[in-house]
């Protein structure tokens, strides 16, 4: 409780916020851009991404898990699963290389996020994320 008023949650998603994080953001971007090499693969994740058929792209961002897929779906999601696999795998290193602690996973559908640790947090670090290219693009206007 804060001032009579309960926080549910706290809109303070970089990917979708373009003004100061404010109240409770607590991850700081080691940058004042985003970094080119980290451009790179997200725009590898998002063409590859793109390139989706849209009844898997409704699959895969469901949180109703009673959907279900007929063999030769998964077997082609599967396929496409692995591409995307692989490319987070290398936004992650490239993460670390670049000195994040941390990276965030928009829950599609809700108005939540996930910090993903990409190394050992200990307490009384400073987490680092990269906030993405849309918020430092709204902010250098």
């Amino acid at each position: 409780e804060a001032g009579g008023e309960i926080f549910t949650c706290i809109d303070a998603n970089p990917d979708i916020k373009n003004n100061t994080i404010g109240f409770a953001g607590f991850a700081n971007d080691k940058y004042t851009e985003c970094p080119q090499e980290l451009l790179n693969i997200e725009h590898k994740i998002a063409d590859t991404t793109d390139r989706l058929l849209p009844e898997y792209k409704k699959y895969l961002n469901t949180l109703d898990l009673s959907q279900k897929l007929d063999r030769r779906d998964r077997r082609e999601l599967k396929k496409f699963n692995k591409k995307i696999a692989y490319l987070q795998h290398e936004k992650h290193k490239t993460m670390v290389k670049l000195g994040y602690n941390a990276d965030f996973v928009r829950l599609k559908g809700t108005s939540s996020f996930l910090f993903v640790a990409l190394c050992d947090i200990w307490p009384g670090d400073e987490i680092y994320t990269c906030y993405g290219e849309k918020y430092w693009t709204s902010r250098h206007e």
